[in-house]
Parts: C-alpha cells; structure tokens; sequence
C-alpha cells in the first residue's frame, strides 16, 4: 500500500514538471522518472519511513535537475534557475507590449493559453531558437518555443526576434511571406546582430546567392540555403521601414496578402512600378553601405543590380522581378 501511494507521488510530480517543461526537458523529465520507479522496485523491501525519506530525495532531485519555471499572463519559462526564469518572463512580457505597440499601434490581448517557454542558457551557445503555432479557420493557437544563447543576447535579440513572429502571427492570422516574416523579426534585434546580417548579406551578394525579388516574393516555404532570405529579407523591410514606417510596412503586408498582388502593392505603398525597379533601388542601396531614407519610388539607381560594384565585388541578384 505505501509503495503504492509513493509510485503515485512520484507519478504526479513528474507529471507537474512535464507540464511546466518544453520538448527536451520532458524527455529528461519521463527518464529521470522511469529512474524514481525502479529505485522504488528496488527498495520495496525496506521500512516505510526509510522508503518515504529516500523517495523524497529522489523527487527532489528530480524537480531541481529540471530547472525552475516562472509563468506571466502570457508565457512559461521554463530554464535553469529561478532567477533566469522570472527576468526572461518578465522580459517577454515588456518585448510582447512594446514590439506590438512598435508594428501595430496597440497592444495585445491576452493569448488564451501561456506559451511554453524552454530557454538554454550559456556562454557558448549560438543565439537562436524556433517558434511554432498553428493557423486554423483564422485563428493561431499552440504556441510552443525554444531559444538558446547567452544571457544577453536571449534577451536582446532572440526574444524579441521570436515574439515579433508571435505578434505578426495573431495580427494576421495567416502566413506571411518568408522574407517579411524573417525580416522584420531580424530588424528587432540588437544592432549586433544585425550588423552581422548585414555583413553576410554583402557576401551572398557577391558570391551568387543573392534571391531575385521575383522568387523571393513568392516563396511560401523556406529555401534550403534559409541565410540569404534572413539577411536579404532583414535589408529589404529596414529599406521599406525607412520609406513608410513600420506601421506603414505592416499595412503594405496586409494589401499584399489580401490581393496576392505584390507589386500592385508596392506601387501603391512605395511607388515602384515593379519589384524589378524596387530591386534595383535596394541593390543600390545595399552597396553605397546602407544609408538613411530616400524618397520612396526614386527609380534613380545610378545602375542594375549587375553593374553594381563594392569593396567586396561584384553585387549579383540573379534575375529580375
């Protein structure tokens, strides 16, 4: 009777920590469980006191190897110590308030169910993550992410990075063009990391990896060389942020969805006559090191994006839209 009631102890506190816990740490969770209950098969024959104490430990020490969790409104954190936990919900929350206000004009409303938050922390770690959610009859649910990096740059880029997919996810409640998503998640971040991009950028354009508008715009699906869509997509929204304003980016994306029509679209918001002469413009902008605005529409590229040269080369976007 007592080992039964222990089994169902242990049961239930891995249990709590799986729901508190993203894909990684439930793995870990259902091994370390399975380990509480055969020690209990081994230790059926001692005293029910000694049992109870020993069964403790082992909960203890399952719930402590999972890390500590710390829950907002809107997100569960789930990492390796409390501390970390309660800053990255809290700095969640402000990224979720203040990026939506910054695209949209206004704030959220609350998401029906937290998202579940696993977060890896270390100083050798690449900055990055995923977000996954499900589109359905106009509505976007099952939020579930993952990130890792250091300290700062989970906060300062990859958070913010991630809820800006969030956010343009219940706004438009639909998918959105890869480089439009990418690129405005990436122009959040901290000038670190997009100088990075921008850097990079420079060498997929002088190296033939460059993604001509036309197929650019009509990519549903990542490509499976993804970096030049981040770096071109993060060039390409702060060019037209810098002509519209976010705002005006975001209004530009939901003409563009609403009609299938993007180069209607980009006439109407920025006055190129095509993606072809938009192309151009952006090339040429890229290669004179990404300057302030110009007046939307110029259509005064001094040349083609093939006669374009910089201190890295020949800038080549093959095709035109």
């Amino acid at each position: 009777m007592m080992v039964s009631k222990l089994r169902s102890k242990a049961k239930e506190a891995s249990e709590w920590v799986s729901s508190k816990a993203g894909i990684e740490a439930q793995e870990e969770a259902t091994r370390q469980s399975a380990e509480v209950l055969k020690r209990l098969r081994e230790e059926q024959r001692v005293a029910p006191k000694a049992l109870l104490a020993r069964i403790t430990i082992l909960i203890a020490v399952l719930l402590f190897s999972m890390g500590a969790s710390y829950r907002t409104p809107n997100f569960t954190i789930q990492t390796q110590s409390p501390q970390l936990a309660e800053e990255f919900g809290k700095s969640a929350e402000k990224h979720r308030h203040d990026l939506a206000v910054l695209w949209l004009g206004h704030a959220l409303p609350q998401w029906n169910q937290p998202c579940p938050v696993t977060v890896r922390v270390g100083p050798g770690l690449g900055a990055g993550g995923a977000t996954t959610f499900v589109f359905n009859k106009g509505e976007v649910f099952g939020w579930r992410m993952t990130i890792q990096g250091s300290r700062l740059r989970v906060l300062d880029s990859v958070l913010p990075h991630e809820i800006t997919h969030m956010i343009l996810a219940s706004h438009f409640r639909q998918p959105l063009p890869r480089w439009a998503d990418e690129g405005a998640a990436n122009s959040v971040e901290d000038k670190t990391e997009r100088d990075k991009r921008r850097k990079m950028l420079l060498q997929y354009l002088t190296s033939g990896r460059g993604i001509a508008f036309n197929r650019m715009f009509a990519m549903t699906e990542y490509p499976a060389d993804i970096m030049p869509l981040h770096a071109q997509g993060l060039a390409l929204c702060e060019f037209l942020v810098q002509q519209g304003g976010r705002r005006g980016f975001v209004k530009y994306l939901e003409d563009g969805l609403e009609t299938d029509k993007w180069v209607a679209a980009t006439k109407d918001h920025y006055g190129y006559r095509n993606l072809g002469e938009l192309q151009n413009d952006w090339v040429a902008w890229v290669g004179n090191g990404f300057p302030g605005s110009k007046p939307a529409g110029s259509g005064t590229a001094a040349v083609r994006g093939d006669g374009l040269r910089t201190a890295g080369g020949q800038v080549v976007v093959s095709g035109y839209g």
